[in-house]
């Protein structure tokens, strides 16, 4: 009887001892699964980039399909020598639609009057969620054209057009973002003052001894008349004695 009494015992501890075993394997293993099921959603979060929004991160760049939807954007704009511009600015790429006519994405650029349409203007292109009208070589690929004349000193309007759809979503949306680009006038170049002749510096040293000459010469001058003048009253006064003397032994 006591022997069986300890033969139960010794089960019930094993028993307990594998029980024991058992959960703590188990609780590794689904401690394990916890964490390897948290890093995995953790590295999902971190893949997910939607910070290609601005074009200097824009190029050949786009966002991830679970981002947001975001309106296309003027960034900024290059004015050329010519005074016409290159505009660049960004758009959600991989949210915008197919046009069914172009079979490219559904983007249009207006600008002073003009739309350029991605897929029919070449002056309208794209590089990931970036795109560029490029006008600079306008005058000579479209001479006579009268559809787009830049003047210089003006401000001209623009109009970016877009169409999206969400990532799971039926519904489109339509963007249209207006901007405004300035031309600035032509700076000419500067034109040198005109610098008149030096005048030669004359000191008053140099000035006193000229006007002391002047007037030395002047003196000298007068007593030269003053003695021109006593020589011929002299010469006059002897012939005029000689005269009467001549006259008076006449008989």
């Amino acid at each position: 009887m006591m022997r069986m009494k300890n033969i139960m015992r010794t089960g019930a501890v094993v028993v307990v001892f594998l029980t024991a075993i058992i959960g703590v394997v188990f609780n590794s293993k689904a401690a394990l699964a916890t964490t390897s099921a948290d890093s995995t959603f953790s590295q999902l979060i971190r893949e997910i980039d939607c910070s290609h929004t601005v074009y200097s991160r824009a190029v050949g760049q786009v966002n991830d399909v679970e981002c947001d939807v975001f309106a296309p954007k003027y960034d900024h704009s290059v004015i050329k020598d010519n005074g016409y511009p290159v505009i660049y600015g960004v758009y959600d790429a991989v949210h915008t639609v197919i046009d069914p006519v172009t079979g490219v994405h559904k983007l249009a650029i207006e600008f002073a009057g003009r739309v350029f349409v991605l897929g029919v203007d070449p002056e309208l292109t794209v590089n990931g969620n970036a795109w560029v009208l490029d006008l600079s070589n306008w005058p000579n690929t479209h001479p006579g054209d009268t559809t787009l004349v830049i003047e210089r000193g003006k401000t001209y309007l623009g109009e970016i057009t877009s169409s999206t759809r969400a990532y799971g979503s039926a519904l489109q949306i339509n963007h249209a973002v207006p901007f405004t680009i300035t031309i600035p006038p032509r700076i000419l170049p500067s034109t040198p003052p005109v610098i008149p002749p030096a005048v030669p510096d004359v000191s008053a040293a140099a000035t006193g001894i000229k006007s002391g000459k002047d007037l030395a010469n002047t003196g000298a001058n007068m007593w030269f008349m003053v003695i021109a003048a006593l020589g011929m009253i002299i010469i006059a006064f002897i012939l005029l004695i000689r005269n009467r003397r001549g006259g008076s032994h006449e008989p």
